[in-house]
């Protein structure tokens, strides 16, 4: 039971691609009701949303010379959010929405983040805290992640996709009745797919199926954050190529990871979800 006159912030926590955005403010296009209209009390939240940065729908100013930031990546936009927005929030009481993957547990609920003990965003006196987090099969964060505007490295997809659902545990275990999962319902659109992908994780052959599909149309997968080599010293061409090399070593371990927790991390998900109807159940009984 929530404490009465504490402040609330929801966090919507899932991997790149999942469909954080679309539940919480729908689609008109698609005729998809998101949670703010479902419950209207939501509306006088603050959202925040790195990709209102990141496509300009919002300005980013630096705070040291005051002048409007026009090359927004992903890292400042999370940034702006993680180290100015929510903690101003959080300092003047506001009720707020948080749309993150939530993929470094200590940073939300406490514990070691960089080798030291850190307190996590869930100690903070006066508030009381629910985590929506709104999973999706990797094939499907994947394949969405590269249907949209601003797409994310393949290698940050699947890096994501491990660290959030990885840690289910931590956030359940915290959160208690306020860790609320759901499955979305894109998945039913891509139920081939998650047959090859599926037994690709049984066949340890995750890599060659995910480079299959890519090999198809190389330009489509091909990140929005992904720098032009145009104008690029040798020695910054050299430093580009070793920087590819690592993140493609990257790349790969997320895969293997994957493919040793996938199932695991399928069966919590299995265990904790939740419909759409339950989860603005929650909510509503959550704010009020």
């Amino acid at each position: 039971m929530e404490s009465q006159g504490k402040n609330k912030a929801i966090i919507m926590a899932g991997a790149a691609g999942s469909g954080k955005t679309t539940l919480v403010t729908g689609n008109e296009e698609k005729a998809i009701e998101g949670l703010i209209q479902a419950v209207p009390e939501l509306k006088s939240f603050k959202y925040f949303n790195p990709d209102e940065y990141i496509e300009g729908k919002k300005e980013l100013v630096d705070p040291q010379t005051g002048e409007k930031v026009e090359d927004i990546g992903l890292a400042k936009a999370a940034s702006q959010i993680d180290n100015v927005n929510v903690p101003q929030a959080l300092e003047q009481g506001e009720n707020f929405i948080w749309d993150t993957t939530a993929a470094n547990a200590a940073k939300i609920v406490g514990g070691q983040f960089r080798k030291k003990d850190v307190k996590g965003l869930t100690e903070t006196p006066n508030y009381d805290f629910m985590m929506v987090m709104v999973y999706a099969h990797p094939i499907v964060s994947f394949i969405s992640n590269f249907q949209r505007e601003r797409k994310v490295p393949k290698a940050g997809v699947l890096y994501t996709w491990n660290s959030v659902y990885g840690n289910i545990d931590a956030y359940k275990s915290k959160l208690g009745n306020n860790f609320v999962m759901y499955q979305a319902p894109t998945n039913e659109f891509y139920e081939k797919e998650i047959q090859e992908f599926n037994k690709a994780v049984d066949e340890n052959k995750v890599y060659e199926y995910l480079e299959g599909i890519v090999s198809q149309n190389p330009e489509k997968f091909i990140s929005t954050f992904r720098k032009s080599q145009d104008n690029l010293s040798s020695e910054e061409k050299e430093k580009r190529a070793k920087q590819v090399a690592k993140t493609q070593e990257q790349y790969k371990a997320s895969i293997s990871q994957l493919e040793k927790e996938f199932k695991e991390i399928a069966n919590k998900v299995e265990k904790y979800s939740s419909t759409k109807e339950e989860v603005v159940a929650k909510i509503k009984n959550f704010i009020k």
